[in-house]
């Protein structure tokens, strides 16, 4: 789900200091791309299609470096893989349009939904990433906090 991907890149963001909006974008396109081409717009053979394949990698973060520069695109590249990483129970199409893949059945919005958060293995991966992530930027927060007052009493000096 969703919240597994968000939290990887957050501490790919704390950790790896990737830039912040890149990564966390990248995080949740290949999603977003697939959810709405698949439930929305009735194309692809599943809710995993074009964005995750690495041939999407490549295209987005090309497009990326046009427009932002390589230190956005590196991010952007980053948070790609990760989520493309992070996927796992199912078929991901890495190498699709060059190779065929055999989709299984794909179930509709409201029971994928309802069997991610049945999935207590899952959830319990997902919520562990979760509170990793946000006691990790807390503490960056707090760590900037701290230097900004040390900047400031410096200065004030």
């Amino acid at each position: 789900m969703i919240f597994g991907h968000v939290a990887v890149s957050a501490l790919a963001y704390r950790y790896l200091k990737a830039d912040f909006v890149p990564v966390m974008a990248a995080a949740v396109v290949p999603d977003v791309v697939d959810k709405v081409a698949h439930y929305v717009l009735d194309q692809g053979a599943g809710s995993r299609w074009m964005g995750h394949t690495l041939l999407g990698v490549v295209v987005s973060t090309a497009l990326i470096h046009l427009l932002w520069g390589k230190r956005a695109a590196g991010s952007w590249a980053l948070g790609y893989l990760l989520h493309l990483f992070g996927e796992f129970g199912g078929v991901v199409p890495y190498f699709y349009p060059f190779v065929q893949y055999e989709f299984p059945y794909d179930y509709g919005f409201a029971e994928t939904l309802s069997l991610s958060f049945t999935n207590m293995p899952r959830m319990a991966l997902e919520m562990g990433l979760c509170l990793w992530a946000g006691v990790a930027l807390f503490d960056l927060w707090i760590v900037k906090e701290k230097r900004h007052h040390a900047v400031l009493a410096l200065l004030a000096k």
